[in-house]
């Protein structure tokens, strides 16, 4: 290192010293920093869990049996912002109908062979609105319905 000294003015005798920086002091190494940024990254992706994203929130149940939901016809019954709730005929599908559809519905999908049909409703959605739309699906012939619910939580 190089030390000058340089006087400011005339008649002052204070004089400043300035010190080179070599290249590689002023470099820094960022290295750790990725690692631990990596290390992070998989422990965050191993300990979280990966549940569906489900934006109906259904009630939890008490009693019953599970239906298999691969071969059974889906309605979804959303509560709306403004007016009636809404109603999906399907799974994911994005075909809304109104309460009249619902029998059309079920009808097509117990010609495809899926005679089981889940309600799955919102908690927030009127009970007998939920009962409508149960009642729907009795009126043809050879369907059961079951409500999709969530499981019990065990203690």
């Amino acid at each position: 290192m190089s030390r000058r000294r340089r006087s400011l003015g005339a008649g002052e005798g204070v004089s400043i010293v300035r010190r080179r920086r070599s290249g590689s002091a002023a470099d820094l190494d960022i290295t750790p920093m990725i690692d631990v940024t990596f290390l992070l990254l998989i422990f965050f992706m191993v300990t979280s869990t990966m549940n569906p994203a489900s934006d109906v929130h259904v009630p939890v149940a008490e009693y019953g049996v599970g239906v298999a939901a691969a071969n059974a016809a889906i309605i979804t019954v959303k509560l709306s912002d403004n007016g009636p709730p809404t109603i999906e005929l399907g799974e994911d599908t994005g075909q809304i109908g109104a309460l009249q559809d619902v029998s059309a519905f079920v009808e097509r999908e117990a010609l495809e062979g899926r005679f089981d049909v889940i309600i799955r409703a919102d908690r927030d959605v009127p009970h007998g609105f939920v009962q409508k739309v149960g009642q729907q699906v009795a009126n043809v012939e050879g369907a059961l319905f079951s409500y999709e619910v969530e499981d019990k939580p065990s203690y």
